[in-house]
């Protein structure tokens, strides 16, 4: 039972307060129920709060997004994802109308994806005026044994790695908040309504839960699974899918001569992944419009895929490959999608070093878990 089923039961009761609620139109209860329309019996919700996408979670990634108020509830939205340069996130007149937040919003377990962002803000904003943060923890739909991908430093942190975490970081949302408030020293009153039932090792499949989609191209748990890796692709010239049937499980370009490439990823280590050429015509994003060859992944074994490494080596092949097409977008090309984003300044400017990336990871990850032993909130 994920931490809304818990309060929805009558297992859980929320303090009587006035409540705003960070959710979007994926949170839902286990029979399927929108969170923001099943809470209305526990607790008082005062106003929702949105993240990137939008409540509806149909705008499209770095769009922004208005206030608004909710057609389901009739509730005043505010978004926590606007252009840059407006005034303080949350007014002081919006915060006078809560006296806690309440935090349902499903994440996929990626240190990229801006979920995690909106509720570290919302933690420090707490922290700031002195509201409560009541979170409902839900699975980590990754699984909470496996990390992939280098810890992003201090001087590299961005929405989409805003803080020092591995790129798949094995933790719920409710266990990052604790690490988070901890480190950071926040006084802070949190407190976590726990999942129920849940161990570190099990992945979505193993929850028995349904994969709600989160936004416009994560259509499903698969394609979450290989996010950590292949949103690297975000950073390059080539298509990543977004306007084709296959986001983030395919990646493209017109130069890619796509027998060949398959042939060369084929002997490169890929435990859990098969690996097929394919062609798309993207109708959005990048190469919209152009015949792109390329690379369809497949999971055959979804326990042992480690997309992050895989991508690593593919990236460095393909550079090797194209060497006139291939490029790395740059920061200044792009508000969000920055190679070194992604991947941390370092390993980027270090020329990307393939050699070095297992060392590196393990490094990483031998640290980052003795961080966390402290802060987790469920067994293996």
């Amino acid at each position: 039972m994920n931490g809304i089923d818990r309060v929805v039961s009558g297992e859980v009761r929320l303090p009587d307060r006035r409540y705003g609620l960070v959710t979007a139109a994926h949170a839902r209860t286990g029979e399927g129920r929108s969170s923001r329309l099943a809470l209305g019996g526990h607790a008082r919700i005062a106003c929702l709060f949105s993240p990137e996408h939008g409540l509806d979670g149909v705008a499209g990634a770095g769009d922004s997004v208005g206030d608004s108020r909710d057609g389901l509830t009739g509730l005043p939205v505010y978004s926590l994802y606007r252009q840059q340069g407006q005034d303080e996130l949350i007014p002081a007149a919006t915060l006078d109308t809560i006296d806690a937040f309440l935090y349902d919003l499903p994440d996929i377990g990626v240190r990229f994806y801006t979920y995690i962002s909106t509720c570290l803000q919302v933690l420090e904003i707490a922290a700031r005026t002195g509201k409560a943060v009541f979170i409902l923890d839900r699975p980590n739909p990754l699984g909470g044994l496996v990390l992939e991908g280098l810890t992003l430093a201090p001087e590299d942190f961005n929405f989409i790695g805003p803080y020092s975490l591995p790129i798949r970081y094995g933790l719920t949302i409710g266990e990052l908040a604790t690490l988070y408030a901890a480190e950071q020293e926040l006084e802070l009153d949190l407190e976590v309504i726990r999942v129920a039932g849940w161990r570190r090792g099990m992945l979505q499949p193993d929850t028995g839960q349904v994969f709600t989609i989160p936004s416009p191209n994560i259509p499903n748990w698969q394609t979450a699974l290989c996010y950590p890796g292949t949103c690297l692709i975000e950073g390059t010239n080539l298509s990543e899918g977004r306007g084709t049937p296959r986001p983030f499980t395919w990646f493209g370009a017109p130069w890619i001569r796509q027998e060949e490439l398959a042939r060369i990823l084929d002997e490169l280590p890929h435990p859990g992944l098969a690996i097929r050429p394919q062609g798309y015509i993207p109708t959005a994003s990048k190469q919209a419009g152009l015949h792109c060859q390329g690379i369809a992944l497949e999971i055959t074994d979804a326990a042992e895929l480690r997309s992050v490494a895989f991508m690593v080596r593919a990236i460095d092949c393909i550079r090797a490959l194209y060497p006139d097409d291939f490029r790395f977008i740059a920061p200044e090309e792009t508000s969000v999608a920055a190679i070194r984003r992604h991947m941390g300044r370092s390993f980027v400017e270090d020329g990307w070093q393939v050699a070095d990336f297992a060392y590196r990871e393990r490094k990483d990850h031998a640290a980052f878990r003795a961080r966390v032993a402290p802060r987790l909130l469920y067994e293996e």
